[in-house]
């Protein structure tokens, strides 16, 4: 409502004028504006929040996963879906060894800048972590976010990962940190893959027979080896360098299956694991050994003897009239706890990988060479 004075030229007044308006939509245009620059805030508000619960999110998955869970209603919920991934699993050599000899903090520091490289190259490659287990990681591809090259882009991260290994034990070098060796396992096929758990604590991962057959194929591998699946070779169309077959009965399982241990991956990866060059020197006269079989890590009380034939800094060759089977565990005195791994089987002799080094194996070996 206005009020006017209406007057003449020579200001004498004539009158009032009283206006009446409508100004509902002024009004309303107000609350808008208002509601404008509040919706704004809570957008600042919200960009926040979320940027937290990326970061928050981020330090425990991957991207795709902190994606699939903020961008979609269902995100959270419990549930999943069958899916053709390939699925790797890495572990560290006689890991519950070095573990016990060292400082719990050095002991985690080492651990962590292990598992960041790590991690670095299996995002890079379009890999997913579902879980860290101790110095072990267990990670796929293909999921969530689809993809057709998942089996190769495995592969791909795996050998980048062996290469990654020098720089790791550079760095353990320098801080007088033990050497480490990585084995690593693939397997390609389908499992059910989503968020799993309760309502108070969930995971995104994946469950199957092909999960289980990756820790078995994983269990296989000596240091510096990345063995993968004839599942997982049948669905990479790129050329793989092969360097050797072997036929394994799993536990659990009545078929044989055929691993390949791959040294590297053509066009469009050229990826390459640098060559092994472990010769193996020859003894004057065999070596006595004391050993044990190992059964999931644990010495067996049982005690088998045997003489070395030749040694070297990754393997030996091992003469005894015990009957051993390819990938058997064992356990001998050889400047410490040497483990190491039937991997060829000759009659009565074979030739052992190691799996575990002891900090005086290498004065054990000038002093054995010393002695012959």
């Amino acid at each position: 409502m206005s009020l006017f004075v209406l007057a003449e030229f020579s200001g004498q007044p004539l009158g009032l004028t009283l206006v009446l308006g409508d100004l509902s939509e002024l009004l309303e245009l107000q609350d808008a504006v208002k509601a404008m620059e509040h919706i704004d805030v809570l957008n600042q508000q919200l960009e926040v929040r979320n940027e937290l619960l990326s970061k928050t999110f981020g330090m425990f998955f991957s991207d795709d996963i902190v994606n699939e869970l903020l961008n979609k209603p269902d995100g959270l919920s419990p549930g999943g879906k069958k899916r053709n991934v390939t699925i790797m699993m890495s572990d560290l050599r006689g890991f519950t060894s070095i573990s016990e000899k060292m400082d719990a903090q050095d002991l985690i520091g080492m651990l962590n800048h292990y598992l960041e490289k790590m991690t670095d190259v299996i995002q890079k490659r379009g890999g997913t972590i579902l879980e860290f287990m101790g110095d072990g990681i267990l990670s796929v591809f293909g999921a969530p976010v689809v993809s057709q090259t998942h089996a190769a882009d495995a592969v791909a991260a795996a050998l980048e990962m062996e290469n990654a290994m020098d720089e790791i034990n550079r760095w353990n070098k320098e801080r007088e940190y033990p050497y480490l060796e990585m084995g690593i396992g693939i397997n390609t096929g389908e499992v059910s893959i989503g968020i799993i758990g309760s309502e108070k604590r969930m995971k995104y991962g994946a469950v199957g027979n092909h999960v289980n057959l990756c820790s078995r194929i994983e269990s296989y591998t000596v240091g510096g080896q990345v063995l993968i699946s004839s599942d997982t070779r049948e669905e990479i169309s790129v050329p793989l360098v092969v360097e050797k077959e072997m036929t394994v009965r799993p536990k659990g399982t009545t078929d044989e299956i055929v691993l390949y241990h791959v040294t590297g991956l053509g066009e469009p990866y050229n990826i390459q694991t640098a060559p092994g060059n472990d010769e193996l020197k020859k003894l004057h006269a065999p070596l006595p050994v004391c050993f044990f079989k190992l059964n999931e890590k644990q010495t067996m009380e049982k005690a088998y003897y045997g003489g070395i034939l030749s040694v070297g800094h990754d393997s030996c060759v091992l003469e005894t009239e015990t009957n051993l089977e390819l990938f058997d565990s064992l356990q001998m005195k050889a400047g410490g706890r040497l483990q190491c791994k039937v991997m060829e089987k000759n009659e009565n002799q074979y030739l052992l990988f190691y799996t575990y080094v002891p900090s005086g194996y290498e004065e054990w070996i000038r002093e054995t060479l010393a002695m012959n």
